[in-house]
């Protein structure tokens, strides 16, 4: 699977977790994207499907909500079949593009 294929699933793997809090358990999308400090209106676009984020952010919208939900998220891929590939190699190419 090609770097761009890998992101564009993990895009919708976390959008899917990230709706899940939204419509089932009631987490406000404003109050996540201000405590991320990212635009609510880019958010909002990744959410709903209009914007795939590159690794960084999308990194820091999974570490964020899985810091603050890992149990009902964990319960949640269960239950919807989401997989989430490790990110050995990604990591390695994004702190080579750090240097």
């Amino acid at each position: 699977m090609s770097d761009i294929s890998r992101r564009k699933k993990r895009n919708k793997d976390i959008r899917a977790l990230c709706v899940i809090l939204h419509d089932k358990y009631y987490i406000d999308k404003r109050k996540i994207a201000r405590a991320m400090k990212l635009s609510p209106a880019y958010y909002y676009d990744f959410v709903a499907e209009t914007r795939d984020l590159l690794y960084p952010n999308l990194l820091k919208i999974e570490n964020f909500i899985f810091d603050l939900y890992e149990p009902i998220l964990e319960v949640e891929m269960e239950l919807n079949g989401i997989k989430l590939d490790p990110l050995e190699s990604e990591m390695d190419d994004q702190t080579a593009l750090d240097i």
